[in-house]
């Protein structure tokens, strides 16, 4: 059956989207982007690899290879943006976009040549104070070079999936969360159409965190299962070696096939937890980069002998807060070299080696701490900078919405 030509014009769109906001975004002052609840990135990756297995050829003891082994460098990239925003009374919508490729060197790999479009979009409305609804849609879509035969086509990766959910979710006690979904999946294999199908799903889960009695968390488990319900436009087979689904008779009483796809899975975290033994205010510091000012922060890592140091990412470029550059700057010069250096600084203490900084503020985060179990406690600590904080109630709402993550820039000073 002739292939049907497929454009990613959805991830194209999305993409398009998100980089007009990112252009409004730009004209945005400083105090606007503190205030703001709309946050979007853009990645961009290029790379090589080595794949040792392109056909992903299986290999048994014994057995005549269906395909021989190919061992192939590749040229790897990625684009993804993503946009979202809390619009209207805490209603909070995302987007993103992704477009990805992948190309091998070798002739003999080429028909393993795969790009792939990806976006997905969700709005997520509150119902009250312990429950919301989200509408959501995931597109997805991957196109595979043409290969020649014979090439049988379930070592294809050339479909396309779209699937709409809705999910309901609400909070059933302390710290517990239930949620119950359902939507629909279209599904195009485009090699073979007998085995496009469609199937209507359910999901449900449930999360539970414990916190700690100073409000540190603890521990968190989660359960998820999912149900599937594919209905193939293809006819039942039963397929021995002796034939393939299209040359097989039909199994009695032909129809389409029709299978129940069932999943689940369970996980637990347990959090080491982060407690505050001593608070220290540093008054009089000497302005700017100074040697007097990195000095005093040596002498506290000394004292102190943190394993992670917590500080502003200095890295924004230009506008940027200049005290919050100067201390994120000092602070990461001081935990290395500085602090762990015995002829530096000598009378500040004896030398400590932090493990790794932690940069917030930044625009290059690597790593997201989940804060959700604590966070009321956040926006009460952030309401207390009430010089700061024009609209509490609109600050409360944006933040319940958004705030869940804290993200940093994970550097490794060892």
């Amino acid at each position: 059956m002739p292939r049907r030509p497929a454009l990613p014009l959805v991830p194209l769109a999305l993409a398009a989207g998100v980089f007009a906001g990112t252009a409004a975004r730009a004209e945005d002052t400083p105090e606007d982007e503190a205030s703001s609840a709309e946050h979007y990135s853009l990645r961009a990756e290029l790379g090589p690899e080595l794949d040792t297995n392109a056909h992903r050829t299986e290999v048994l003891k014994g057995e005549t290879m269906s395909r021989p082994l190919v061992s192939s460098p590749l040229a790897r990239a990625v684009v993804a943006a993503s946009l979202s925003d809390v619009v209207g009374d805490g209603h909070f919508v995302a987007m993103s976009a992704t477009l990805a490729a992948k190309v091998f060197g070798k002739a003999e790999a080429r028909d393993e040549d795969v790009g792939i479009a990806e976006s997905t979009l969700l709005w997520r409305a509150p119902l009250g104070d312990r429950a919301s609804l989200a509408l959501a849609g995931a597109y997805y879509e991957a196109f595979q070079r043409e290969a020649a035969p014979p090439v049988y086509s379930y070592d294809r990766r050339d479909f396309r999936s779209l699937t709409p959910t809705l999910r309901l979710a609400g909070a059933v006690a302390d710290h517990a969360e239930l949620g119950v979904g359902g939507g629909y999946r279209l599904f195009v294999f485009k090699p073979d159409r007998s085995f496009d199908f469609q199937a209507p799903t359910a999901t449900l889960d449930l999360r539970w965190a414990r916190e700690t009695a100073d409000g540190a968390a603890d521990w968190e488990a989660a359960f998820h299962a999912a149900y599937e319900r594919r209905a193939f436009d293809g006819r039942p087979f039963v397929e021995p070696t002796s034939c393939s689904h299209q040359t097989c008779p039909p199994v009695s009483g032909d129809g389409t096939r029709l299978d129940h796809f069932v999943t689940g899975y369970g996980q637990q975290f347990e959090f080491n937890q982060m407690q505050i033994h001593d608070v220290r205010l540093m008054a009089k510091l000497p302005d700017g980069t100074t040697v007097e000012l990195r000095k005093e922060f040596v002498r506290e890592i000394r004292t102190s002998k943190p394993d992670v140091l917590l500080t502003f990412d200095p890295n924004v470029p230009y506008r940027f807060h200049p005290d919050h550059r100067v201390v994120g700057r000092v602070a990461l010069d001081a935990a290395w070299p500085s602090a762990r250096d015995r002829l530096t600084f000598p009378k500040a203490g004896p030398p400590h080696e932090t493990a790794e900084a932690w940069c917030f503020g930044g625009l290059q985060p690597t790593l997201e701490v989940d804060v959700g179990d604590v966070l009321s406690k956040k926006i009460e600590a952030r309401l207390a900078h009430s010089s700061q904080t024009r609209s509490p109630a609109s600050l409360m709402r944006r933040w319940r919405a958004t705030a869940r993550l804290e993200k940093f820039h994970q550097v490794n000073l060892r």
